[in-house]
């Protein structure tokens, strides 16, 4: 059951939302579901969603189709880097993902999210 179907603008998605405010945004979370499973995330760098492993789900099953094992990926404006840690995922130790970002906070995440 995907969950963040739930619009954060009905009283309902106001209410299931509230825990997530507990969790300090440094926190490093294990990724709950999907291909990332297991590979670590830091809470604060992007949306609830990246570490529960519910965010933008058809657009990662596209990406999934295109990137196999050995491909070679350019993630170009890498943000926090949740497509680059799935593209390393994806195109597996024969691959090479090479990212480009350049605003240093998001950088600095970038870093810590690499597999």
């Amino acid at each position: 059951m995907n969950l963040s179907n739930i619009s954060n603008e009905t009283a309902f998605g106001k209410v299931l939302r509230l825990p997530l405010k507990l969790i300090p945004r440094t926190a490093v979370l294990t990724i709950r579901n999907g291909p990332l499973k297991g590979k670590k995330w830091i809470a604060g760098s992007h949306t609830h969603g990246c570490w529960l492993g519910s965010y933008e789900q058809e657009k990662q099953r596209l990406f999934a189709q295109t990137v196999t094992e050995g491909s070679v990926v350019f993630d170009i404006g890498a943000n926090v880097g949740f497509y680059t840690l799935l593209a390393s995922v994806l195109a597996g130790p024969k691959g090479h993902v090479y990212a480009f970002e350049p605003l240093p906070r998001n950088l600095e995440y970038l870093k810590e999210h690499r597999v």
